[in-house]
Parts: C-alpha cells; structure tokens; sequence
C-alpha cells in the first residue's frame, strides 16, 4: 500500500510521509507472511515451452526439442501437486486462465508436461476463488516423483493498478495494524499522569484479534502461517 491509498482511505493528514511509507510497507510484510503471497503485483515465472509428449519427465530437456509456450493472462504462480488430490488449494484468485504442470528448469523459468483442458474454479460468496477442482483422471504419472508441480495463471489478489484489487477487509485491516505498529505508546496498558490514570482498551494486535483471525483464514494461501488446511 502506497500513502496516497492510506490517505484517501483514512482521510488524514500525514506530516511524514516517508516515515508512514516505512510503515506501511512493514506491516504489508507482516501481513504477507500470514497469507502466504505477496500482494505485490509481479510475474516470478515465465514459460519457455512445453514438451512434445505430455507428462514427459525426462532429466534432460533441450530448447530446441521444446513446443512454443501457449500465451496466457494473468500472472503465473507456482503450487505443490499431488496427483491424488481431488481439488489443488491456491492463493485466493479473481479469474483463472491457465492450469499446468510444469517442471521449474531455472530461476524463473518453467516448462510445460501437461496443459489441463477440463479444471473447474470454486468461488465463495465474494466472487474470490480458493480452490481448482480437477476432473477426472485427468492426472499426470510422470514416473519420477516430485518432479512436476502445479502452475496458475490467473489475476490474483493484488494491489493491481488495472482491474480487481485487496478486498476492502483486508485493506482496512492493514491500515488498522499501520495504525497500531504506528503507535509508539501501543505497549503501554495504563498510565499516570498528575494524579490522572487511564487504561488502554486493546493492546492486541490487530492481526491477532479473533475475528481478524477468521478474516485472515479466508483469504490466506497454501503457504500461509496463518492456517495449515490439509487438501483431500
């Protein structure tokens, strides 16, 4: 979150915009590391080419003997994959363009062994999307394990300049912690001042607080801290 978006949210006035800058991007670190994912926009990986034999796991891929890559939306994310699991668990998702399974050949780079044709995204109430339903027998027995994994293209939860974004509870969950991590007197629970006394009325985190705990389990990731959810 940059401070322009703080500010038109909040509708504060803020004296030290370099200072808040640092804030807000600590907390979003905080914030990242329970969900799993980052809500920075970015592509991490690019696909070089498929393979001219589906489910070809050979040790050795050559360039040259690879088919063009299949142009798609979105930005592409990398998952675990399981050959048995009925639905593949994914950082949560607006619209989904593309399921592989891929084999990572570099920083960066994967290549495709197989394009999934029939796959089904789950969406909730909100119209954000956690789990890819895959059909069935439509695996990929490679004969060599743990050498695929699963890759997304899809427009993610994000801070996207174009397009569908954060959803509000979890921005306005950011600006609560900026608020509170903000706070140089967050760790004080009472004090007393000229014969004055008050009491703080809540030092827990915001992130912390049970409903926000709920609200963080909705949209966290298979690599979030928050929650561990085994898939079936």
């Amino acid at each position: 979150m940059k401070v322009y978006q703080y500010i038109q949210l909040t509708g504060e006035t803020v004296k030290n915009e370099n200072k808040l800058q640092l804030i807000l991007d600590n907390v979003q670190s905080r914030l990242e590391t329970l969900l799993g994912y980052t809500l920075s926009p970015t592509n991490l990986y690019t696909e070089i080419g498929k393979t001219s034999t589906q489910c070809s796991c050979t040790d050795v891929l050559k360039t040259e003997d690879l088919l063009p890559a299949t142009p798609t939306r979105g930005f592409i994310k990398i998952f675990p994959y399981n050959p048995k699991d009925k639905k593949w668990r994914v950082d949560p998702f607006y619209e989904v363009y593309a399921v592989k399974l891929v084999r990572v050949v570099g920083k960066g780079r994967i290549v495709t062994v197989k394009d999934f044709d029939s796959y089904l995204p789950e969406y909730s109430s909100g119209g954000i999307g956690n789990f890819i339903s895959k059909c069935t027998n439509c695996g990929c027995d490679c004969g060599c394990s743990g050498c695929v994994q699963l890759a997304v293209a899809a427009d993610w939860v994000d801070f996207a300049e174009q397009g569908d974004s954060v959803p509000n509870d979890l921005i306005y969950l950011l600006i609560d912690m900026a608020k509170f991590y903000g706070d140089p007197t967050r760790d004080i629970k009472s004090e007393s001042v000229d014969g004055h006394s008050w009491t703080r009325g809540n030092t827990t985190p915001p992130e912390h607080r049970p409903e926000m705990q709920l609200l963080l389990k909705r949209y966290a990731g298979p690599y979030g801290s928050v929650v561990r959810i085994p898939v079936v």
